[in-house]
């Protein structure tokens, strides 16, 4: 598995002296444009794009090796480690992550190599679309990009799953810009088992190992419910429903792990990076505690949690989080993947959920008593 951040190198090493001689200026002065603003303040520009792309497009499907590794920073890096690592470049097995910047050019860049992986060199393409403001003209806008950026990489796309399953995960940092790429180096000595980059100067491909980082478990243990209602706020996009966890700051924990945006508190983008690591490894062995006064565990549910395994811990932790949410919203928050509803024709349960992810039929069964609501076990699905 490869993650490769996408820069602007395959179209401004392919026509960069046409374009300085027809707009008597750099290409990459437009690096951070987004499509509506160059189609709208520079149409000729646009315009030399919309159909000069179509037309590289075709010519790179025909080029060898040589030439695209000229032309493309990020298949340079690739082509040279599948040479030196006897990797077929027909190889479905062979998966990519591309991350382009929210441009213009990300979107031209990203979509010329998703073409020449999937239909030059027969791999696959997982994902290519851009995150949302993914871009360094606005500060504020670029960290919680980083943030969205750090979240898909971990939880949409599971970078730890495909670890898991044996596949190997690169970070390839040859291309992409410097101030995304800084922040992918951190987070490969968390999630990748190695990084590749090539020296402007020449072709030689430097292999950096995963290196021995540990996170500092135990902050986040002692801050759990802290960092967890961080997390969850943003789901709902409001602080006041967890107040009770978010009043302060606790004065132990490192400034660089958070950030005050308009008055509010979140992650920093290594915040987000460092806990999202912290809360694999915590999840997958202790049952966290409710966050809303309604939940109770009954005795019966905490000793069934401990016979489970690693992975459905993880989940059922997962699940737990958003059913406190499904509590502290009166019921508004009830996503298609924990789909909380009323239990019929059994007296003896109230509510059920869904406590895994995947094909697993189990539910979560619940009482209401009291105004409380007793979670009394993981069961098969009633009939």
């Amino acid at each position: 598995m490869f993650v490769t951040p996408c820069g602007a190198s395959i179209i401004a090493n392919a026509f960069n002296q046409d374009f300085k001689e027809k707009f008597n200026e750099s290409i990459y002065n437009y690096s951070n444009w987004s499509e509506e603003k160059l189609k709208k303040e520079k149409p000729k520009i646009y315009q030399f794009f919309e159909e000069i792309i179509p037309l590289l497009r075709e010519k790179l499907l025909k080029e060898d090796e040589k030439r695209l590794r000229k032309l493309s920073a990020e298949l340079n890096a690739l082509l040279i480690f599948f040479e030196r690592n006897s990797v077929k470049t027909g190889n479905n097995l062979v998966n990519h992550i591309l991350i382009p910047t929210d441009t213009y050019y990300g979107k031209l860049v990203s979509s010329l190599l998703k073409t020449l992986i999937e239909q030059r060199f027969k791999q696959t393409v997982i994902y290519a679309e851009p995150i949302k403001d993914l871009r360094t003209s606005s500060l504020e806008e670029f960290h919680w990009a980083l943030k969205d950026l750090a979240s898909k990489l971990i939880k949409e796309l599971d970078l730890e799953g495909y670890r898991q399953k044996g596949y190997k995960v690169i970070f390839n940092l040859t291309g992409g810009f410097k101030s995304i790429n800084s922040f992918l180096q951190v987070m490969a000595s968390l999630y990748a088992d190695e990084s590749i980059y090539i020296f402007e100067t020449s072709n030689e491909l430097l292999t950096i190992p995963k290196l021995p980082i540990k996170v500092d478990m135990e902050l986040f243990e002692k801050y759990l419910d802290f960092f967890r209602a961080l997390e969850l706020k943003e789901k709902v996009g409001s602080s006041k429903i967890l107040n009770n966890f978010l009043k302060e700051i606790p004065s132990d924990i490192p400034e660089s792990l958070i950030i005050k945006l308009n008055g509010e508190i979140s992650l920093s983008p290594y915040g987000e990076l460092l806990w999202l690591k912290a809360k694999q490894e915590i999840y997958s062995r202790i049952l966290v505690e409710p966050l809303s006064e309604k939940l109770i565990y009954t005795k019966a549910f905490e000793e069934q949690f401990k016979k489970l395994n690693d992975r459905e811990k993880r989940f059922l932790n997962l699940a737990l989080d958003n059913f406190n949410l499904y509590l502290l919203t009166n019921h508004k928050y009830n996503p298609s993947s924990l789909r909380v509803h009323e239990v019929k024709n059994h007296p003896e349960y109230d509510l059920e959920f869904y406590p895994f992810e995947g094909n697993d039929s189990r539910r979560a069964y619940i009482k209401r008593e009291n105004g409380k609501y007793l979670l009394l076990k993981i069961g098969s699905h009633l009939k």
